[in-house]
């Protein structure tokens, strides 16, 4: 296995902790090894897990319908 030694600042330090801490890594090294695995994955367009938390918002970036099934939520949930 190869060795690589890094110069960081505390910003940097800080952001990997908080990556550490969402992650549930112990170690700073395995820590920098999701995050370029991650980074791959994305930009390969192979991305391992898709939620629903990356559809947020994308309802709203749509033009409303002119003519909507339903006047207003209320009556979405109604029964004839």
């Amino acid at each position: 296995m190869s060795q690589l030694n890094l110069q960081i600042t505390k910003a940097f330090l800080k952001d990997l902790k908080r990556f550490m801490h969402l992650k549930g890594i112990p170690t700073k090294s395995e820590a920098i090894r999701v995050a370029v695995r991650e980074m791959v994955q994305r930009l390969e367009g192979q991305k391992k897990k898709t939620g629903f938390r990356c559809w947020l918002g994308m309802g709203l970036k749509t033009a409303p319908r002119s003519h909507p099934r339903f006047p207003n939520e209320d009556s979405l949930w109604q029964k004839d």
